[in-house]
């Protein structure tokens, strides 16, 4: 995921040990899941709402590398 949009972009990522901590706490509290922060559980309950292909052309773009964009474009 080095060089996607997702994790270039101007929004705080957490670190891959704190989403670990974080997960494994849940699991510990018998949490079947756990979604984190503020703006990852609004844009978990939009999906609801959003319809599947705006869905796959958000995600394809942040899934993207910065070497695949470029060539694109």
């Amino acid at each position: 995921m080095e060089g996607s949009a997702l994790l270039s972009g101007p929004m705080p990522v957490m670190s891959a040990a704190e989403v670990a901590r974080q997960g494994y706490a849940a699991l510990k509290a018998g949490l079947p899941q756990i979604i984190t922060g503020l703006l990852n559980n609004i844009i978990a309950m939009s999906t609801r709402f959003t319809p599947t292909s705006v869905l796959l052309m958000i995600a394809g773009r942040l899934n993207r590398t910065s070497a695949a964009s470029s060539a694109r474009h």
